[in-house]
Formats: structure tokens, C-alpha cells, sequence
């Protein structure tokens, strides 16, 4: 499959990092460790300061949903954010 086929398949996706109410605030396509893939970011308190960020992979047979979640905005970018979201590989 196409990179570009890949990433329409994530779209739509982000109901499961922000809740099907929420609108991202910033959405970008990124690639991590080879893989190609679409972040989500809800730096808006979506419920009870509930901030977050995540990425969606899409590695052929399978779609991976990573998701930090943070009591503020600013933690959605700290050093423990960029570290867990970074550490995503697919063994495959």
C-alpha cells in the first residue's frame, strides 16, 4: 500500500486521542522510527483537565493508537511527552 493510501486511512482516527466531541488544535503528518504517521494534538481541556496527544500508525495489516494524556498543555510537549511518544517501533 501507498504512503499516501496509508495516511488516508488514519484519518478519521482521531476521535480515539481527543473524544468524538473535540477538535484538535494541531494535527500533522510526521515520520518516527521509519514509520509513517499522523499526530493529534488537544491542548484544550477536553474534560476535567484533560489535555492530549497522540499519534496513529498505520503498519500494513495493523493500525497502532498512541495516546499521552497530561493535566496541562504544557506537559503535552515535556522531555517524559517526547520520550514516550518517540519510543514507538513496530517489530515487524
Amino acid at each position: 500500500m501507498r504512503p499516501a493510501e496509508r495516511q488516508k486511512r488514519v484519518e478519521g482516527l482521531d476521535f480515539v486521542i481527543g473524544g468524538d466531541d473535540a477538535t484538535p488544535t494541531s494535527e500533522r503528518a510526521l515520520r518516527v522510527n521509519g514509520l509513517l504517521g499522523k499526530e493529534y494534538i488537544y491542548a484544550n481541556d477536553i474534560a476535567d483537565e484533560v489535555y492530549t496527544r497522540g499519534r496513529i500508525f498505520d503498519v500494513g495489516d495493523r493500525i497502532y493508537v498512541i495516546v499521552f494524556r497530561a493535566r496541562t498543555a504544557a506537559d503535552l510537549k515535556s522531555a517524559d511527552a517526547e520520550r514516550f511518544l518517540n519510543s514507538f517501533r513496530s517489530l515487524r
